[in-house]
């Protein structure tokens, strides 16, 4: 017979999300022909039922049932006891700004940040002129007005405002499937490759545990071969597409490359296949001392290439990620790419993103890579048939967006590939995106080492100075680098004028990127 069984509450933060001002859940368990009915009450919009058999440390917690949309799950009879608990689900890109590694911000010049930020280590907040209107909550500790802890030296002393106290020693907000690992190795693998057999085609993949990874998740991926375009062709046959779908026998779809070059200076002729919207490219970037090898993606060509209706075209596969048996209930709006050039101390594998102005749909787009991102010119900035808006915290024309990857770097309209100086003039720029990055951290063996903080979480390469950059999102910084290594500061830009916010469209749940991840809030008995 089923023993007792122990009902955990959760304890609910003081985020400004959508669930907040609610009863505590509470869980209500009955025996019922040895085993056992738990139902709950009051449970967050989004939140799950986890389950375990053992409360000895480590505890191992399971889910078992999606609380927020259900209101009874039957226990197994399997295991002579199981204890249980609700755990509130948060999208991450609901914060204005997440930390999984220490966060330091020091803007130097007034910011003022209205949205929740949490950190999953401590804080060192500077400034004056930096003001938080909302919660301001670490597991570690927040320091103000001293010298930076984190780094050796680096000190810009300043008494941040926080309208709401801030709290200290708070649990951890973990990833579910992760468990309770926060660790920056553990979350940066949500980006990587999964491990041999548990990645598509395998039909492990589509276990939970596996769907962590965006490789998984992604309607489309790219890649391309080791040596991107060393002696070769910008469009060359190296470049490889597939569709994903977990309705589909096989999972994956190798995409019809669409465009076809013949090369008659060749005897006998040679065909080179391509896609339109992917090409190899290479610029240098001078924070890294590197030559990039990018995969290139062409959004306004992606656009055109979904609406083509013909044996190569994209609106083939749009239908099929939206019609009868094989639907995903959406558009194509995600993209995994993995470059396979390798790191070297001469050259990076990146990927970048042009011509993105106006995404493929309203379902949005978010584009993955473990590897850095670029962003060339204006980002996400106008809806179909509508007009551009830029520079303001206006995003009414935007579609739900991400960006995700090892390193993020914004290249204004203004850039060339060709520049062979350190600072090249910008354009103002204006990005509307949710990001989910990596850092260099401070290093407090260097002197005067500084990660850049927030206010340089973006990365840039020309001399910004009285240039106004533009951000609407959401900030997540998860994990070290691991590509993009070298540390912030140097000559290679110059500071620009920031108009940063967040994006409130993320409060709305239909309204968040694809493949938003999330974390979870309990506290473990």
């Amino acid at each position: 017979m089923i023993k007792k069984l122990l009902s955990v509450l959760i304890a609910i933060l003081a985020f400004t999300l959508p669930c907040v001002g609610q009863d505590l859940p509470e869980l209500q368990i009955v025996a019922s022909n040895n085993a056992a009915v738990v139902s709950w009450s009051n449970a967050p919009q989004l939140s799950v039922l986890q389950a375990t058999t053992n409360l000895s440390r480590p505890i191992s917690w399971s889910n078992v049932s999606d609380a927020g949309f259900a209101t009874n799950f039957t226990a197994s009879n399997a295991s002579p006891q199981q204890f249980f608990r609700i755990a509130q689900v948060m999208p991450l890109f609901q914060f204005a700004i997440f930390y999984n590694v220490n966060m330091e911000i020091d803007p130097g010049r007034p910011m003022v940040i209205k949205e929740p930020v949490f950190c999953n280590a401590s804080i060192w907040a500077c400034a004056s002129a930096l003001t938080f209107l909302s919660s301001v909550d670490a597991v570690g500790t927040i320091t103000t007005n001293t010298p930076d802890p984190f780094s050796d030296g680096y000190a810009d002393p300043g008494s941040a405002t926080f309208d709401v106290p801030y709290l200290t020693n708070q649990p951890s907000l973990s990833m579910p499937i992760t468990g309770t690992n926060t660790s920056a190795a553990s979350v940066q693998n949500i980006l990587n490759l999964p491990p041999a057999g548990s990645g598509l085609p395998n039909r492990a993949a589509l276990q939970s545990s596996n769907q962590v990874y965006i490789y998984n998740t992604a309607d489309l991926i790219i890649s391309n071969s080791a040596t991107g375009i060393n002696g070769s062709s910008t469009y060359g046959s190296n470049i490889t597409v597939y569709y994903e779908n977990s309705n589909v026998i096989g999972y994956l779809q190798l995409v019809t490359n669409d465009m076809v070059s013949i090369n008659t200076s060749v005897t006998p002729h040679t065909t080179n296949e391509f896609y339109s919207f992917v090409t190899n490219v290479t610029f240098y970037d001078f924070r890294e001392s590197k030559t990039v090898q990018a995969v290139q993606i062409d959004v306004a060509k992606f656009n055109a290439w979904l609406i083509t209706n013909t044996a190569s075209g994209g609106e083939n596969w749009n239908f099929e990620n939206t019609f009868g048996p094989t639907s995903k209930g959406h558009n194509l709006d995600s993209i995994y790419v993995y470059n396979n050039v390798p790191l070297t101390t001469a050259q990076l594998p990146a990927v970048r993103i042009i011509n993105g102005q106006q995404l493929p749909s309203s379902f949005g787009l978010t584009i993955a890579t473990p590897q850095p991102l670029y962003v060339l010119g204006n980002y996400n900035v106008q809806t179909n048939g509508g007009s551009p808006v830029l520079g303001t915290t206006n995003t009414a024309s935007t579609y739900p967006a991400a960006l995700m990857g090892d390193a993020i770097t914004i290249l204004s309209g203004n850039w060339r590939d060709s520049v062979d100086n350190e600072n090249p003039t910008p354009n103002a720029t204006t990005i509307n995106a949710a990001t989910l990055e990596g850092i260099v951290p401070s290093d407090p063996t260097i002197s005067g080492s500084y990660s850049g903080g927030v206010e340089n979480f973006l990365r840039l390469l020309e001399n910004w100075a009285g240039v106004t950059l533009t951000y609407n999102g959401s900030i997540a910084v998860m994990f070290d680098s691991q590509y993009a290594t070298n540390h912030w500061g140097g000559s290679y830009y110059g500071v620009p004028a920031r108009n940063w916010n967040f994006d409130s469209n993320f409060l709305n749940l239909n309204k968040l990127p694809p493949l938003t991840p999330s974390v979870v809030n309990f506290v473990t008995p």
